[in-house]
This record gives C-alpha cells, sequence and structure tokens, in this order.
C-alpha cells in the first residue's frame, strides 16, 4: 500500500515537474537574444506600457523563451518537412528534387521599372565617365538567383510566373543598350554549365564552389578584354589546383533558416578544407567596412577593386590568386564612397557585382545629390 502511495506521489510531482518547471525556467534561462537553429532575432521581453499590447508582447516573448523550445522546436520542424514537405518557415520555399529556395525576391519576378532602368543608366554612365578619367576599366557582374538557373523545382504556380518574366536579362540587355559600361550577364554560361554539374547548393541560396568557377571564367574573360595590357597575365587558376572535391555536406542557410541544420543534408562542391589554400596574403582594412577585406599576390600583376554582396564570397580566393592586388566591399557603394574607394585604392579594374533579386535596390542608391 505504501509503495503504491509512493508511486502515485512520485508520478503526480514528475506529472507537476514537467508542466511547471520548464514555464519556470523559461524567465530564468535566456537561451540568447538570437536563435541559431531559425537565423532570427528572438523577442524582447515585453514592455508594461501601452498595456493593451502586452498580452501580445507577452505571448511572443513567452514562445521564443519557453525553455523546452530548442529542443521541441527542430523536432517539430523535421516532423511537419520530412512527413508532409512543407516549410515550417515563410522565408524558405519547398521545391522539388530537394531543392529549397529563398522566398525573399523569389514571389516577384518583375523586370525592373523604366524609371527603375533610368536610375541605373544614368549612375553607371556617371561612374564610368568618372573612371575613363582616370584610366581604370569598369564592368558590372550580375550574378543570377537560383530561380534562374534552376526555376523546374519551384512549385508550378511560381514557375508559371518565373516563365513569364526575366530581371536579369533585361536589366543586362537594357544597360548595354543605353550606356557604354561593360555589363556581364552570368545566367548563360551556368545555363550552359548545369547539365554537366550541379552548381547551386540545394540547401542554401547560393551557388557552389562549381558554380563559382564557371562564374569566374566569364568574369575573367571579360576582365582580360577589358585589361588589353594585361590579358596575357591574367590567367585562370586550374580547378584541379584549388582542392575542391564533391563530397556530403551538411547544414546551409536555408536548412537552418527552417531550423533543420542538423537534418539535411546534400552532395556538393567542398574545399577540402574549410578555406581554400592559396598563396595569396589576406589583410585587414583599416578603417575596416566589415565585411571587407584585401589580398595581396606579389608575383600577379593588376590591382581590382570590386563591390560585392554574398554571392562574390566563393569568387574572391578565385579572384585573389589571380590579380596582385584585390580589395573586396561588401556595400553599394554611394557615388561619394565610390570616388573615395577608387582614389585610395587606384585600382586597374573596378568591379561592382550584384545578385539579381538585389538589382531592385533604393531609389537613393543613385540620387545624383549622392
Amino acid at each position: 500500500m505504501e509503495a503504491a502511495r509512493l508511486e502515485h506521489t512520485l508520478t503526480i510531482a514528475a506529472f507537476l515537474a514537467a508542466l511547471f518547471v520548464p514555464a519556470v525556467a523559461s524567465f530564468v534561462v535566456d537561451p540568447g537574444a538570437v536563435s541559431e537553429t531559425e537565423n532570427r532575432a528572438l523577442a524582447p521581453p515585453p514592455a508594461l506600457e501601452p498595456l493593451d499590447a502586452f498580452p501580445d508582447a507577452f505571448d511572443a516573448w513567452y514562445d521564443d523563451h519557453f525553455a523546452l523550445r530548442p529542443v521541441l522546436l527542430p523536432r517539430y520542424h523535421r516532423l511537419r518537412f520530412g512527413v508532409f514537405g512543407i516549410s515550417p518557415t515563410d522565408e524558405v520555399i519547398v521545391g522539388s528534387d530537394g531543392f529549397l529556395y529563398l522566398t525573399e525576391g523569389t514571389l516577384e519576378f518583375a523586370p525592373l521599372t523604366g524609371e527603375e532602368l533610368s536610375d541605373w543608366e544614368r549612375e553607371l554612365a556617371r561612374r564610368k565617365a568618372y573612371l575613363d578619367e582616370r584610366g581604370i576599366a569598369y564592368l558590372i557582374v550580375v550574378v543570377p538567383d537560383k530561380t534562374d538557373v534552376y526555376p523546374e523545382h519551384l512549385p508550378l504556380d511560381l514557375l508559371r510566373r518565373k516563365q513569364a518574366a526575366s530581371r536579369i536579362g533585361r536589366f543586362a540587355e537594357e544597360m548595354r543598350r543605353r550606356t557604354e559600361v561593360a555589363v556581364l550577364d552570368l545566367l548563360p554560361p551556368l545555363l550552359a554549365a548545369k547539365d554537366e554539374h550541379e552548381l547551386f547548393f540545394r540547401n542554401d541560396p547560393h551557388w557552389n564552389w562549381r558554380g563559382s568557377y564557371v562564374g569566374y571564367g566569364a568574369l575573367l574573360e571579360a576582365a582580360r578584354a577589358l585589361l588589353p595590357e594585361l590579358a596575357a597575365e591574367l590567367w585562370p587558376v586550374p580547378w584541379e589546383s584549388l582542392g575542391i572535391e564533391e563530397r556530403e555536406i551538411g547544414g546551409g542557410g536555408l536548412a537552418r533558416m527552417m531550423g533543420l541544420t542538423g537534418y539535411l543534408t546534400e552532395r556538393s562542391w567542398k574545399p577540402r578544407k574549410d578555406e581554400l589554400e592559396g598563396a595569396a596574403v589576406r589583410f585587414e582594412l583599416a578603417p575596416p567596412p566589415e565585411p571587407s577585406f584585401g589580398t595581396d599576390r606579389a608575383d600577379r600583376p593588376g590591382r581590382l577593386l570590386m563591390f560585392r554582396d554574398s554571392y562574390a564570397t566563393a569568387l574572391t580566393p578565385y579572384l585573389s590568386e589571380t590579380f596582385g592586388h584585390a580589395v573586396y566591399l561588401w556595400q553599394r557603394p554611394t557615388f561619394r564612397s565610390f570616388r573615395e574607394w577608387v582614389e585610395r585604392e587606384q585600382p586597374d579594374l573596378v568591379i561592382e557585382e550584384r545578385v539579381s533579386r538585389f538589382l531592385r535596390a533604393e531609389r537613393s542608391d543613385y540620387s545624383p545629390a549622392r
């Protein structure tokens, strides 16, 4: 009898602990301001004023800081995705054959408007005139989104919308027609190479190392045409010398956003080590416009200044083995900052790289006042 009563007491105690301990722990254990599994900031503590907003703010904070959330949430996400093929977040679109897509920029394929193209035309012409006065070559490089290269894996409704519009193609065509700026559209070489190799990660929005190498080859060809005096010395880095191999890898930005970093894997191209080993020496910039940097390689010619976004991350190791001095600035420059960096670096070539979805930038980027 005593044993049965003790068992009942322990069962009740365990049940109450399961109910209340996580709730109480939520108030004393803070897992941090950022969720690594969801790649987003967690809700801040609720403010008491205004009082009518407190209930919703408290719910959002408690949902984000519930003590068992880091344990339960990944399992819930895995169940929804693995059994039903449903993305656990609105930020990621689930396609066919294991392809994931970033929602940002994917749901809106419309080409740039006439006004936006005119803004680009005026600004690029102004920058080219400035560089021409100094004998500096200028190249615009547009990288396609994953949806541009692999639209066939999109859900059917998005595929139909994608087939009806091409932002990257029209931009390149219009800038070539309206200005004398060299514009490199990397979509054609990537489409030509996609049957031979997979060029984008399935669990990440970016191109993989093989895809970026295809882009590097096209970029270098364009650079050599703009720098005839250096063309004979600007030779491509052989793929075989880079130590990149195809292997099973986990994670990826889209998998992380879905809370499935440890669950989703894919076979893709990856350096044998975390970073490519090369002869170029990396240096930090002062002041450092993070996450920008530079490289030097004494036995190669040419000075490169590149304004870039995240898609150039996998281009920089190749370019740094090709150019003697290179500076990579992760920013969209105003005309003022553009001139300041050109005066500082005195490059032979200026490259502005931008992924297709970022072509629709803020109007202030091209304001003559800047």
